[in-house]
């Protein structure tokens, strides 16, 4: 009887550690989802700030001048911001690749296999 309960008690002390090892891992992969929606947000905000600005010089498509200060303002207003969309969107592509090429690797095993 002694012997049950003492081995109920590890097995309860078991599941207690797994469960909260399992709330702070959902409480991590939280927090990180809750960044890249809003890294997400910040970059379409962005992308709509640069299509508007786009849309504001086209006004000028009969002017080459005030065109070519108008696409020169838009690029220094938008050039910091600019770095930071491609570095995540080379991470992105990137990412893409290297989830397509294990796909690849593992199907290809799969064949040599048959």
């Amino acid at each position: 009887m002694e012997g049950e309960l003492s081995e109920l008690s590890r097995d309860k002390k078991k599941l207690e550690l797994a469960m909260t090892e399992n709330k702070h891992r959902l409480a991590a992969t939280t927090k990180e989802m809750m960044n890249e929606r809003e890294q997400c947000h910040n970059l379409k905000v962005e992308l709509r700030n640069v299509k508007a600005g786009l849309h504001n010089t086209s006004r000028f498509i009969q002017e080459p001048k005030e065109l070519k200060e108008a696409v020169k303002a838009l690029y220094k207003q938008h050039l910091h911001d600019f770095d930071k969309v491609m570095v995540v969107y080379m991470i992105n592509k990137l990412m893409q690749l290297m989830c397509y090429g294990a796909f690849i690797d593992c199907s290809c095993r799969t064949e040599s296999r048959k």
